[in-house]
């Protein structure tokens, strides 16, 4: 869970538009849980809270910090001996990152 909270921040610091930044990050937590075969994710109980300088408020967020809570339960009841012992493990992280100070407002030409 840590690493996905990760990934989210991490990609959210790497874009100045906030409208930006808050899908990247959500898609990053996803997919770094969805190619990990190890993490057993109900997905009906994932969860994700993105935090990015509004973008009205703050046009300029450099310096400025973002944060990516990601939670879920990892349901246990499906391996052999164990499974009856511990349930449903509910998990959770926040990561939060300082978005670039010197990070270029590069745009791709339309």
């Amino acid at each position: 869970v840590w690493i996905a909270a990760r990934e989210c921040a991490r990609m959210m610091t790497a874009s100045l538009d906030q409208d930006v930044a808050e899908p990247q990050g959500d898609r990053a937590a996803r997919n770094s849980l969805e190619r990990n075969a190890i993490v057993g994710v109900d997905w009906g109980s994932f969860n994700i809270q993105t935090t990015y300088p509004d973008k009205i408020a703050f046009p300029n967020p450099r310096g400025m910090d973002a944060s990516c809570r990601v939670s879920y339960v990892v349901r246990m009841a499906d391996l052999p001996l164990v499974g009856g012992l511990f349930g449903d493990v509910p998990m959770d992280a926040t990561v939060t990152m300082t978005i670039d100070p010197y990070k270029s407002d590069w745009k791709p030409k339309p």
